[in-house]
């Protein structure tokens, strides 16, 4: 923080003297004498908004560059250790389809079925494998085998990125795939997910008796009610999305087989009642939010976790860390190897 606001100081006079040297300048090649600087309003109007203008570039200009170089080494810098073992995988899953993805094994292990599982990881929609990187490795260090595989659209996979009924499916397809004997060797499947791959996970999961686990967070409740406004509402995520041909409309009936509020009612309809799926949230999930993010909003946690009934031992949340869980990702790995493992949290 001394670094930062340092260099702050230090910008902020520089550009400062920039300002005052191009009114000066400006002054100057206007041939504005000295006493007739106040009689030329104008000139000195128009010298003073461009210095002022120079002094907003460049400063804002240090303020993007330093945010982004910090984001990047502090999220996604590469991890490259030698207690993990990588390897892109292509799947054939059912219906000819097949998605790319890689698959990360604790070297001890080398993809032998000694390891304390398998964990499906999925990622946010903005996301990708590089983004997800630190976070599989860490868990695969652990000693889970992780897999990080392609949403239709990334990747090897085809389809649209848009397409989350899709995500759906081909995570449903990976989880029979992996519980064949001859794929998984046995293992205990996991799924762990965040933002829209925490809705794929529980979509996929919950009521999957292949699926021992599944650890959650930023996740929505209902997409259209309590997401896609503020997407509109926010000019810097609407033209991300807007550029990148992201997610800016949902249908009713997507919004139903996408949001897990609604998936939680039909479950109830088809269990015959909502006790067995609080139960089997219980039992299986664990949820966590940070309360400023401001995409998600902690309301989708709130909505989420007083339908399911869950005890404080199923959820965890944090008073800052915005949708990203900026640094909060040693603290949600540890947490799901935990929840993974057997382990409750009091």
């Amino acid at each position: 923080m001394r670094r930062f606001a340092l260099k702050y100081l230090v910008l902020r006079t520089l550009s400062t003297v920039a300002g005052v040297l191009i009114i000066a300048a400006n002054l100057v090649l206007w041939h504005v004498p000295p006493d007739d600087l106040m009689g030329n309003q104008g000139y000195f109007n128009r010298a003073l908004l461009l210095g002022f203008q120079t002094f907003l570039f460049a400063y804002f200009g240090f303020l993007i560059a330093d945010s982004v170089s910090r984001f990047w080494w502090n999220r996604w810098r590469p991890v490259d250790a030698n207690a993990v073992v990588s390897k892109g995988i292509i799947i054939e899953v059912a219906g000819g389809n097949r998605i790319s993805g890689v698959m990360h094994e604790p070297a001890a292990a080398n993809g032998a079925p000694n390891s304390l599982g398998l964990v499906i990881a999925s990622y946010g929609f903005n996301d990708n494998q590089f983004r997800a990187n630190h976070v599989v490795q860490a868990i695969a260090a652990a000693g889970f085998s992780v897999l990080s595989w392609d949403y239709r659209g990334r990747g090897a996979t085809r389809g649209r990125i848009t397409d989350l009924e899709g995500h759906v499916a081909d995570l449903k397809s990976l989880i029979e795939h992996f519980a064949r004997p001859t794929a998984g060797d046995g293992r205990p499947i996991f799924l762990l997910g965040w933002s829209v791959g925490g809705m794929v996970s529980i979509h996929a999961g919950l009521h999957d008796e292949k699926v021992r686990k599944i650890f959650a967070w930023s996740t929505w409740s209902d997409l259209r009610r309590r997401v896609l406004w503020r997407i509109y509402a926010n000019p810097f995520a609407l033209l991300r999305y807007l550029f990148k041909g992201g997610l800016l409309h949902v249908s009713r009936e997507t919004n139903e087989m996408v949001s897990p509020i609604h998936y939680f009612e039909s479950l109830a309809r088809d269990l015959g009642g909502k006790d067995k799926v609080a139960a089997l949230a219980r039992e299986k999930l664990f949820l966590c939010h940070a309360r400023n993010d401001t995409l998600v909003g902690f309301d989708n946690f709130e909505e989420n976790s007083r339908w399911l009934r869950l005890p404080p031992a199923n959820y965890l949340t944090f008073k800052k860390g915005s949708h990203l869980m900026l640094r909060k990702e040693p603290v949600l790995i540890g947490l799901a190897c935990r929840h993974f493992s057997g382990g409750v949290v009091r």
